[in-house]
Parts: structure tokens; sequence; C-alpha cells
């Protein structure tokens, strides 16, 4: 991805699309293509989530909020106070005093003057009314931007241009004081490429129903239409207003994260308790009960062979590396009380940070800066110590329907008073390779008798198979009559 903001709306398409065949072909909107690790997933935002961003992004636009997740550059917050400069000089040369009357258009303008004109009457007589009045002192005064940048084009070798721009910065700083901020801005920017209040609103369509006008397809699309740097600027404060809008869904537990995986370096998945419901939504339909303890920790041995294998890709593959990021290696934090380690693996974008009482987290490479490099040797004895302390936040339990779901689902819905996930559980093999946690045929049950329930999962029975299963210390063998298939969807709370 370059910085040209519109490559955003191509990947946000690929993103979606790559997600939809996963969902439909594999039922997981995360496998096909693997668009998480290319990382295409951040610029899905053709979603719910991204439409209440941009209602709420445009709402603070069109009321100019000094609220705004980006702060207005120098070059495009002078370029705009020169145009509200400009518009307001020019209605000041055309009254006799009232300078209001002649902010709109007159019947002589042209379509495009007439929209234009309007636009900046609205503009500056509405949420911009307190930096209107002051600029027209300033031009009163004399200090007028504009004035100043025509003097500097015009008159470069008879001007003292270093004058002119600290006059320049002062007029900047006054008026970010009275209102110039940068939804002003992307109001003027919005307006260029066709994006007004009006067409933000809602539609109704012939059946009634209300519908957005600008969908968020639309206005990555109408910000095509803006030079380089104003696309740049203008997604990225998109972006921003959509992660936010995701980080309120995160925190009022109704985002979506579609199907999320419990993995840790110890899983327990305690025998099940079984429910069979009645009546006409499920009749005869068994729902299981699990309980299921993770164990997100790391233990130094694994934490050593992912930095070994880290380095060996590091030495071989030609990916550069950002080189404001930390390197990959073991760190230790010792502003605390007690010592605290971890493990680095630069990805370029992002790193892939390591634990003892969390396993895998991924930041960005701003992240971490507090952080001291240390040897292999030193992080392995703190490494050591937070392992043996076995601290509580390191182990999470939760609890898991399974079986028959969906005949029950809309009574589990309305029953539970959190939102459920879909997820997978995955239990690690008896000798993880390093780095790959991967599915596990075996699901493993912990009996009253401290043994263990073990049920393989080779192949799809069939008909007439012969079987045999170990459960609970014996052994129990013969011929399948009967094949019932269990819908595989499981709910999270």
């Amino acid at each position: 991805m370059s910085d040209v903001g519109g490559e955003k709306r191509f990947a946000s398409a690929v993103a979606k699309r790559l997600a939809l065949l996963g969902a439909l072909t594999q039922g997981d909107r995360r496998s096909t293509g693997q668009s998480n690790a290319l990382g295409l997933d951040v610029f899905d935002v053709e979603n719910t989530f991204g439409s209440r961003a941009l209602k709420e992004m445009l709402k603070l636009v069109w009321k100019c909020s000094n609220t705004s997740l980006t702060e207005a550059n120098g070059p495009q917050a002078i370029h705009t106070l020169k145009l509200i400069d400009a518009h307001l000089s020019e209605a000041l040369e055309e009254s006799d005093g009232e300078w209001k009357d002649n902010l709109g258009s007159f019947e002589d303008d042209k379509i495009s003057s007439q929209t234009y004109y309007d636009m900046m009457q609205s503009l500056l007589l509405g949420p911009c009314k307190r930096l209107a009045k002051e600029r027209v002192k300033a031009i009163e005064d004399g200090r007028s931007v504009a004035k100043y940048l025509t003097s500097v084009e015009t008159e470069a070798d008879a001007v003292d241009t270093e004058d002119i721009k600290q006059k320049i910065e002062e007029e900047l700083s006054a008026a970010k004081q009275v209102g110039l901020n940068f939804n002003v801005i992307c109001h003027i920017w919005l307006f260029d490429v066709g994006v007004t209040k009006k067409l933000s609103g809602m539609e109704v369509l012939d059946d009634g129903k209300q519908k957005q006008f600008l969908g968020v397809a639309r206005f990555l699309n109408r910000c095509l239409g803006m030079s380089l740097p104003k696309q740049e600027l203008m997604i990225t404060h998109f972006i921003k207003s959509y992660e936010k809008e995701i980080e309120r869904a995160r925190r009022k537990e109704y985002y979506d994260i579609g199907i999320r995986t419990l993995t840790g370096r110890k899983v327990t998945i305690h025998k099940p308790r079984s429910f069979c419901f009645r009546g006409q939504d499920g009749p005869n339909e068994r729902v299981l009960f699990y309980k299921v303890d993770v164990d997100k920790g790391c233990d130094s041995a694994t934490a050593i062979a992912l930095y070994n294998e880290a380095v060996q890709k590091e030495a071989s593959s030609n990916v550069t590396i950002d080189a404001n990021a930390q390197s990959t290696g073991f760190y230790i934090n010792d502003q605390f009380m007690r010592k605290e380690a971890y493990l680095i693996i630069n990805q370029g974008r992002n790193s892939a940070v390591y634990s003892p009482d969390k396993g895998k987290e991924i930041f960005t490479n701003k992240w971490g800066s507090s952080l001291t490099q240390c040897n292999q040797h030193e992080a392995v004895e703190v490494w050591n110590e937070q392992i043996q302390l076995d601290n509580p936040r390191r182990h999470e339990t939760t609890y898991v329907l399974a079986g028959d779901i969906v005949p029950v689902l809309n009574k589990v819905l309305i029953s539970s008073s959190h939102r459920p996930d879909i997820i997978r559980v995955v239990t690690p093999q008896s000798t993880p390779a390093p780095g790959n946690v991967g599915m596990d045929d075996v699901l493993v049950l912990p009996s009253s008798e401290g043994t263990a329930d073990t049920y393989q999962n080779d192949k799809t029975p069939a008909v007439g198979d012969k079987v045999a299963y170990e459960i609970g210390g014996v052994i129990l063998r013969g011929v399948i009559t009967e094949v019932c298939l269990l819908i595989l969807c499981a709910f999270c709370f």
C-alpha cells in the first residue's frame, strides 16, 4: 500500500469479497485467501460499523465541530483560510457595510458558482460564524491571508518572504482559536467532490423504506476525486473514525468478530452436561454445555523456539523491517516491582509480542518504548520466574454450548444477558511445534476418576464401519448402525 488514499478503497473491496468467499465455501470468513494474514481485514470497512462511522464522522463535519480525530496540517489549513478570506474580501468589496448580504449567490451567476456561494454562505453564517466575524476584522485591518499569498506570488522579489510567512502563521494560529479545524476543511473538500449535507441524508425508496443515500462505497469513490494529499488525509480520517466505532462496539459487547478461536498453553475441556429440549422449536434436540479452562501463557522453551525460527526467517528473507520498530529479540520491563520478560518478533507493520502471562498479542510497532533489550539467558531467568508465579490473569474460563444449537438458537439469544460468540476450541498437540498450535483431532474430556475420555475423529464415520473407542478405561467395540451428524456450531459466553 502506498500513500495514495484511494488504494484503501480497492483493498476494502478485495477484503470484503475474500471474506465472503471464505464464509460461503468453508464457513469461516477468515479462511479463503488468508485475508487476515495479508492485512486486508483492516480495510474491510463496507459494513454496518463503517456506515455508523461515516454517519458520525459526517455529523461532526457538517457541524464543524472542534472535536476531531485528525489535526489540520499547515499547508491544507492555510489553503482553506485563503479561500475563506478571498470569499469574505469579495463580499466586503461589493457591500455598503453589510457584508453578510453578499455572501450568497446572485441570479446571473452560473449554476456551479451558485452552489459554491450558497455553500460558503451557509458555512460562514452557520457553524463558522465566529470565524467569519474575526476574519472580517482581520481583512479590514489589512491582514488577509489571501492578500499575503498573492503578494508573495506576484511580488516575490519586492517582499520579505520570511516576514510574510510569519504573518501567515500568526493569522493561521488566530483562526484556529476561533473555529478553523479539520472538520471545516473537510466540509469544503467534500463539497468539491459533490458530497453535501443533503446528499449524506436518507432517501425514501419506492416501497416506503429509507436508505442512506451516501454509503461507504460511494463516499470512498467520491474521495478518489480529490488530490492525492487531500485523499490520503480524508480516508485516514475515516479509518480513524471506523476504528473508534469498532472500539465502542467492543466495549458494549455487540461487535461481531466472526469465529473466535480459544487457544493456549494448556486447554482443559471439562466433561459436558447434556440438555434435551422439548416443544415445537426443538423436539429431542440435545445441547451440550462445556466448561473450558485456558492457560494463555507461554513457557520459555516455546519462546526460544519461536525466536530461533524468527531469526532464521529474517536472515533468509528480503523483507524490509521498520527501522523505528523494536528489533526481534528478548526484552525486559523493570519499571515495576517485579521484572517482566517479553519476546518481540518484528513482522513489518506489526509486532508479535509473547509474554509468560498473556501468550501471543499483536501490537503496532510503536508499542513497547519502555522496554530494554536483553540477552536470551537473562530473559529466560525472568521468564521462568513469571511462569512459576502462575498469575491469575493467565487463566480464562469460558462456557460453551455445542450440539444441536440452531433449533434452540432463538431461546439461547433471548435468555442470554451477553452477546454469544461463535468459537472454535483448539487443543495443543502433545508435542507442539514451535509457533504452530493447530487443530487437534483428539478431544480430551477429563472424567471423574482422573482418567481421560478420548474420542478419535480420524475420518467421517459411516454405517458398517467397525469402531473401538476407549472411554473411562473401558474399550467399547462394535459396528456403526446409524450416523447422526451434529451441527458444527458453538456459542461462547
